[in-house]
């Protein structure tokens, strides 16, 4: 658009000039005109030869000066597609030499942007040599009319140079914006992933520190009381035999008190060892318990009450156990799933077979251990199965979610 409105603006002086429109000031005007609507097809087509419709135009200018209308239209675009200092930016941001290719592509940006100065140089030696521009009218008007052209092909190179700088200009700033949003978002992502590092770390601080206080108290207070109790029961016993029956009653008091003491300091030592449960680490460690399986866990579940974790760890050890002991499995699946009302625990491997033939039971196949899995899920109120499941062997439990699970077998 600006290349035909410089075009345009030298239509209308060589029209001043001449005091009219000659043929030539046409057929320069159609030459812009289609110059312009190359150049910006070249340029949709990200095609490198953008440059080509321009430097033709000067060409034929510079074999015809009767077409010097077109000239200036020429000069703005031979600025606008020059590539010659982006090539030298990739030289300096790289700080190496160039291949020879690439000095070759730089070679013909630069001829291509001066591509308009021949045809400027030959109008002016002809103006100054009083030779006619084949335009049809007299020498005396012709003369300023070159002198015009070149002026106007001059300011309008000035103003396509300016065009491609502010392009280039705002290319960088989107670059550099887009660059910096790049960089906050991972910073905000390193911050978020420290700060869950940290919160987890803090969590298991936590986690053994609790563990470590609820063992402390089992192994220190626990057994005082429990040498505090079998005192008393010995001194009882001790009073009953010498018939002092008001002693009996006082140790039986102490007694209830030390069993009282006794059962609330156990209570407060699982319920502090169960704030301690880490569920996804006891999955975890409890799939590695064998080394000689490549077991794949898929779990669900982040928090489940104490008594839920314990059977769900022995479930998935004893049927690990199982598929070593029993079968020739090499691979095992443990999938824990959390639904609205109860938990799911699925223990699957890849070929279980039996190494010996023997009783159709599934207990006597695989082991007894699975029988106390079994009570031990129906405790909690779930189910529990087991058997041959496709090329394998599979263990299966349903657990409900209550407010209060019974106590463990």
């Amino acid at each position: 658009m600006e290349q035909l409105m410089v075009t345009a603006m030298a239509v209308a002086l060589a029209a001043a000039c001449c005091g009219g429109v000659p043929a030539a000031i046409v057929t320069g005007l159609l030459l812009a005109v289609c110059c312009a609507g190359l150049t910006q097809w070249l340029a949709s087509s990200s095609s490198e030869l953008t440059w080509l419709p321009s430097v033709c135009c000067a060409l034929m200018v510079a074999a015809f000066p009767s077409l010097l209308v077109a000239l200036p239209g020429t000069a703005y675009t031979c600025a606008r597609t020059s590539r010659h200092d982006s090539s030298h930016d990739e030289s300096d941001t790289h700080g190496t030499r160039l291949p020879a290719s690439s000095r070759i592509r730089t070679m013909i940006a630069l001829c291509a942007t001066l591509a308009w100065l021949p045809a400027c140089v030959r109008l002016i030696a002809m103006a100054a040599a009083g030779m006619p521009l084949g335009m049809g009218v007299s020498p005396s008007r012709e003369a300023p009319l070159a002198y015009m052209a070149c002026l106007f092909s001059v300011i309008a190179f000035l103003l396509g140079h300016t065009r491609r700088e502010l392009a280039h200009a705002s290319r960088s700033s989107r670059h550099a914006r887009d660059a910096r949003r790049a960089m906050a978002r991972d910073m905000a992502a390193r911050l978020t992933s420290s700060a869950e590092e940290r919160d987890i770390a803090t969590r298991m601080a936590t986690l053994d520190e609790r563990t470590r206080i609820a063992r402390d108290i089992h192994d220190n207070v626990g057994h005082l009381l429990t040498r505090a109790i079998m005192q008393t029961e010995a001194s009882k016993i001790v009073s009953q035999a010498r018939g002092d029956m008001e002693a009996v009653r006082s140790l039986e008091e102490i007694g209830g008190t030390l069993h009282e003491t006794m059962t609330m300091m156990r209570q407060s030592v699982h319920d502090l060892a169960d704030e301690g449960t880490d569920f996804p680490s006891m999955v975890e460690e409890a799939a590695r318990c064998s080394s000689a399986l490549d077991v794949r866990v898929t779990n669900d579940v982040t928090a489940v009450p104490a008594p839920v974790a314990r059977c769900c760890v022995a479930l998935i050890r004893e049927a690990l156990a199982n598929t070593v002991h029993h079968g020739t499995a090499s691979h095992a699946e443990v999938v824990l799933r959390d639904f609205p009302a109860f938990w799911q625990i699925a223990v699957q491997d890849d070929g279980g077979r039996p190494r010996t033939t023997g009783s159709a039971d599934p207990e006597i196949s695989r082991g007894m251990g699975l029988a106390d899995i079994e009570a031990r899920v129906r405790a909690l109120g779930g189910t529990c199965t087991y058997g041959p499941n496709g090329p394998g062997w599979r263990v299966f439990a349903s657990i409900p979610k209550r407010d209060s699970a019974p106590s463990e077998v």
